[in-house]
């Protein structure tokens, strides 16, 4: 590998916990937990002795890339003991303060140690790199209400502080506008922000949308849409965290094969599921690079009815000056650099969601860090004919986006503060620190302040410490 690459995402409170040594050693804990013992010498020894340690371990070598590539926990580890991270050579200790040029990139391959877990997963990178095979999602077989497996795309809704009028208009017009609604699944996620009578008319916007159950008399009474989604389920998500955990927890119910994301106020485009199906089902084609992911051309919708959607009802039908500016210049950075946001509806193959870790554990920039993972893949790995991955923009009509925030704040002032957030987060600012400033109160408060893989595992190595028994993979 020219470059090192993360095997899944991680958040910015993941990296900062623990030093890549600690993890290192959190992951010959869980190796040793799944019966592959490994040498865990960390003093320099003999050059024969290393060697013959590093051989010992790669006849497990099998065993130890199967692990690393089913095991979630394992490969989260692994991912984050072997980063690259900063090492000062300035040789004052008390100095907080490094400048950039004096820092050096450096890695466990690098200290002054003898790891042969480090120097053998440095020798199957490139293998645990590779995505798991997502078949099913070119199975052409028209899918049926009556089995769930028959779900190709499950869409992950977060809503926080949403009206149950805009959630039950949304769903309405993503039903009007896809081919095989029996095919979809709706998974909203409510994030809270409401109470009484405003969460019931939530889940009567949802209620309007339940699959059929009973007869097909039911049908002759429905005055509400052409038709019914497959599935469609509420879900209260109460742990905090802000939205990297919320979508996660939307997405751990997900039926299909593919996982769309898309915000309450985003308006998908006619025959959207249709389009992001055959975006993944063009993968057969051997010549063309595998899809990762996909995501619609960035819109706004400034149609009478988007721009009546305004924060306040003075606005109502405000038309901001330099918003197709703002469309313009997102499409161009979006085509150019392979760089959607969440409002683009970003679309997942399940297998490879889950494989790269989901979004990471924060509350701010999930779909940033979820995208630059994705992007980085697409652009470095390759082989002999050129790019194995693509993070592919679907041609045609794009998915709206409401004009809410630009109404209210002006198109000026909303791309100055999203462009010094990003460089706010790009220079170190942490996802908490963000959202204090972008909301101006701290993040909903977590059950836990550890990501739910590393909840699992301190589970996991306090059960083995007590004499409990192995846990398969």
């Amino acid at each position: 590998m020219k470059y090192w690459m993360p095997l899944t995402t991680h958040s910015r409170n993941e990296l900062d916990r623990k030093s890549p040594l600690q993890r290192y050693h959190q992951l010959l804990s869980m190796l040793k937990y799944y019966d592959i013992n490994i040498p865990i010498t960390e003093t320099k020894s003999s050059v024969d002795s290393c060697e013959i340690e590093i051989k010992s371990l790669m006849r497990q070598e099998d065993e130890l890339i199967k692990l690393l590539r089913e095991n979630t926990i394992c490969r989260h580890l692994a991912s984050l003991a072997m980063r690259p991270y900063y090492t000062s050579t300035n040789k004052d200790k008390q100095s907080t303060r490094i400048n950039t040029d004096m820092r050096l990139r450096s890695s466990l391959l690098d200290e002054d140690l003898e790891l042969p877990l480090a120097c053998v997963m440095a020798r199957i990178w490139p293998t645990l790199l590779k995505l798991p095979p997502h078949e099913n999602v070119f199975d052409d077989t028209p899918p049926t209400t009556s089995d769930k497996n028959q779900i190709r795309i499950s869409v992950v809704i977060p809503s926080y502080a949403e009206s149950g009028e805009l959630l039950e208009k949304q769903l309405f017009t993503m039903l009007k506008r896809c081919i095989d609604p029996a095919s979809i699944q709706i998974i909203v996620v409510d994030a809270g922000g409401r109470t009484g009578d405003k969460k019931d008319k939530l889940q009567h916007a949802v209620d309007q949308f339940q699959p059929y159950t009973n007869t097909p008399d039911q049908r002759k009474n429905e005055t509400h849409a052409p038709s019914k989604f497959g599935r469609v389920v509420l879900l209260e998500y109460e742990s905090g965290g802000g939205r990297g955990p919320c979508l996660n927890y939307g997405a751990k119910n997900a039926l299909g094969e593919i996982i769309t994301f898309c915000h309450l106020d985003t308006t998908l485009p006619w025959h959207w599921d249709e389009k992001i199906h055959e975006t993944f089902k063009n993968d057969n084609n051997a010549i063309s690079a595998r899809g990762n992911s996909c995501a619609f051309a960035f819109g706004i919708d400034t149609s009478p009815q988007g721009l009546s959607n305004s924060f306040s009802s003075s606005s109502k039908t405000y038309y901001p000056p330099g918003i197709k500016a703002v469309e313009t210049t997102a499409n161009i950075r979006t085509r150019l650099y392979s760089l959607p946001y969440g409002d683009q509806a970003i679309s997942v193959p399940k297998v490879v969601f889950n494989f790269i870790g989901g979004f990471p554990d924060q509350c701010l920039m999930e779909d940033y860090e979820l995208v630059a993972l994705l992007r980085k893949r697409a652009a470095l790995l390759d082989d002999d004919h050129g790019p194995v991955e693509a993070l592919k923009i679907i041609p045609g009509e794009p998915a709206l986006c409401s004009p809410r925030r630009w109404q209210k704040f002006g198109v000026l002032f909303v791309t100055f503060m999203n462009s010094k957030f990003v460089n706010l987060y790009s220079g170190g600012l942490g996802p908490d620190q963000l959202y204090a400033l972008y909301y101006g109160c701290d993040p909903p408060k977590r059950g836990s302040e550890l990501s739910p893989w590393e909840v699992e595992m301190d589970h996991i190595l306090s059960s083995t410490a007590c004499g409990e028994g192995k846990k398969e993979i």
